[in-house]
């Protein structure tokens, strides 16, 4: 991770804790693993939730042929301007990530064939989560992807052991990874439908 992207996410950490839900922007080796075996020639659209500062941001657009469409959805200000300065030429979508058929409905008949998230479930309301997941779920083709993590002090919540088992409930394979080299630790689930 660099330098000048670390002060803008631990500002907006302190601002809102709840929302940010780390004082570090995740690392560049979580995002390589969150990305690694992605088939990425065959992608036409891809959707990331909560982008904050752009480590997966980064790492994505590295691999995105030029066909494939990103939407970013950030609900934090100070992180939307962050983003659009960063990397002027994507869509950012002002919203949090329950709302996502307002925008994507509204303009593609097509499908997400992946969703990438960087969203603290382990601090969200559980209504929040359980329509960010049916809406996710909903949004994705089939065969598509859903790709989350949850830092390894948090996992065994109560709240994320729940959101394993409606992960599990939902998709047909879900896949647990655990990768130590990000601070904190992390595990990184994959979800095919």
């Amino acid at each position: 991770m660099s330098r000048p992207q670390v002060l803008p996410f631990a500002k907006q950490f302190f601002v809102n804790p709840k929302e940010v839900g780390s004082l570090i922007p995740s690392s560049r080796r979580l995002a390589e693993v969150m990305l690694s075996g992605i088939d990425f020639g065959n992608t036409n659209i891809i959707v990331e939730y909560g982008p904050g500062t752009g480590a997966f941001t980064c790492a994505l657009l590295d691999r995105l042929p030029l066909k494939t469409l990103y939407f970013g959805v950030e609900s934090n200000k100070g992180f939307q301007d962050h983003l659009k300065a960063r990397f002027p030429t994507i869509t950012i979508i002002p919203d949090y990530a329950e709302n996502i058929f307002k925008y994507i409905d509204q303009k593609h008949a097509e499908k997400a064939d992946l969703v990438i998230s960087g969203l603290p479930f382990s601090l969200m309301a559980w209504d929040t989560i359980k329509i960010t997941l049916n809406e996710t779920y909903r949004l994705l083709r089939n065969e598509g992807e859903f790709r989350t993590f949850i830092y390894n002090h948090s996992f065994y919540f109560p709240k994320c052991k729940k959101l394993i088992t409606e992960l599990r409930n939902q998709y047909k394979i879900v896949k647990i990874h655990q990768i130590f080299k990000n601070f904190p630790p992390a595990k990184i689930i994959v979800c095919t439908k």
